[in-house]
Order: structure tokens, then sequence, then C-alpha cells
């Protein structure tokens, strides 16, 4: 049984950037964060949970109702697919993670639709955390701390 210092000196490992950075390992390498991002799309919803926009042509509104019925006409940025499956996660600075997609049309898709496009509504970002990340975090926790 470890000693309360010798506890007490193994979480003191446990400082700010260790916490940021294995935080971040497991966000950005994470398949489910990047299937919240990809319903988030498919619902034609913002991370703030407005619609991304709306069709100025009434033909093409009911075009994307039969492709796409969860977003309800609405523009979700995944006509074909190639722009969300491209999805990945970027960790741009210390706790703050953007979406990127390495399809052609990215770019101007962020630009046409806004940059908050690039990012995850807060509560759905919670819910992965805490149903998929946090588990995985502790075990890295503990490994550094070797308790």
């Amino acid at each position: 049984m470890a000693s309360v210092a010798e506890i007490k000196s193994r979480l003191q490992k446990l400082t700010m950037p260790v916490l940021r950075k294995e935080a971040s390992k497991l966000i950005v390498k994470s398949q489910d964060v990047i299937n919240a991002k990809r319903a988030e799309l498919k619902s034609g919803l913002r991370p703030d949970g407005n619609i991304i926009g709306e069709y100025k042509s009434d033909a093409y509104k009911k075009e994307k109702i039969i492709q796409n019925p969860s977003a309800g006409g609405t523009v979700d940025l995944i006509r074909t697919k190639s722009f969300s499956k491209k999805l990945f996660v970027q960790n741009s600075k210390p706790s703050h993670f953007m979406f990127e997609s390495t399809d052609e049309k990215s770019t101007m898709l962020f630009e046409k639709y806004g940059e908050d496009v690039r990012s995850l509504n807060q509560k759905t970002f919670e819910e992965v955390w805490r149903l998929h990340l946090a588990k995985d975090y502790i075990a890295a926790l503990k490994k550094i701390t070797g308790l």
C-alpha cells in the first residue's frame, strides 16, 4: 500500500498540460467524435442547434428531403458523403478542437456555411466523452501515475 506522500507525489504528475495532452490524444483519434459530427451534419444542424441553411430551389429541397429526411430539406452537407467521410479532428490549440475534411470541397463549404460548422455541439461532445472516452482517459491517467 502506497503512503499518502507517495500518492501525492504520483498525483503531482498530473499537471494541466499532461491532462490536456491525454484528453487531446483521445479526442483526435476518436471515431465516436467524428460519428457525432456526421450525425449533426445529417440532421442539418449547426453546433448551436440552428439549421445550417435553406436551399433556394424548391425542387432541390424536395430532392434533398427524399435523399435525407433527417434534415427536413435544409442544408446537410452530405450530398455525396465525400465531405463527411473525410472528416477528421484537428487539435488547433490547447483544449480547442476543429473538424477538417480532406474533401476538395471542404474549404468552399466552410467559407459558405461558416467556421462554426467546424465544431460540435457541446452537449453532444459531453455525451460522447462520458459514454466513450472517459474510461480510456482515466486508464491513461492511472498509467501515468502508476495508481
